[in-house]
């Protein structure tokens, strides 16, 4: 797996990104770019993780938030939880639409993009009150975090949607960089030469 950065004491994790870091770490090869401490959307302070597969960028922020019911829960969600994910999934794909690299034919990404709101402190049962499915989707709660931290390729397999018209190559995972964390990117320079007498 590639880290970016490098060296990881120049972003401010908490422990649950940190395990979660250490799991992709250890289970995911060169194929992956792990993007730390990033804010793909640019809204509010919203750093985040950001996952680049062969298929899929995935964004994951992790809130150590804790409640104590499921009405506190339900109207944090309406509030806060919808909007951070409805919108910065629309601003990602927008930011990605303008390479035209990066779309089909029809004007379509490539590949997906994908925003979950990991909640390590909250158990499902508080998000029973979710009722769109692909909104719970989104959501990753203790119980699927410890699955997350324990066994990272089979859960991804079995949680992040896969779908892709193209895989995507070095070239193209550097491009999508480029639109949602440009300090990672290193500009490649041409020497010109000199012809003339």
């Amino acid at each position: 797996m590639i880290i970016l950065p490098e060296n990881r004491s120049l972003v401010d994790l908490n422990k649950y990104e940190k395990m979660m870091v250490n799991s992709f770490d250890k289970n995911m090869d060169d194929n992956y770019i792990c993007l730390l401490g990033i804010n793909p959307s640019g809204l509010d302070d919203n750093r985040c993780i950001v996952l680049l597969t062969d298929s899929s960028l995935d964004v994951f922020k992790v809130d150590p938030i804790q409640l104590d019911n499921e009405t506190a829960f339900n109207a944090m969600y309406e509030l806060i939880f919808m909007s951070r994910i409805l919108d910065s999934i629309e601003i990602i794909k927008s930011k990605m639409k303008l390479n035209k690299r990066l779309i089909n034919k029809y004007g379509e990404l490539n590949f997906s993009v994908s925003y979950y709101l990991v909640l390590p402190n909250l158990n499902e049962e508080i998000g029973k009150c979710i009722k769109n499915k692909e909104i719970a989707n989104c959501f990753i709660f203790s119980e699927k975090y410890k699955k997350l931290c324990e066994n990272q390729l089979d859960f991804l397999e079995n949680f992040i949607d896969r779908k892709a018209d193209t895989l995507l190559n070095r070239e193209m995972k550097n491009l999508i960089i480029q639109r949602i964390a440009p300090e990672y990117t290193i500009p490649k320079y041409g020497i010109v030469e000199n012809n003339s007498p």
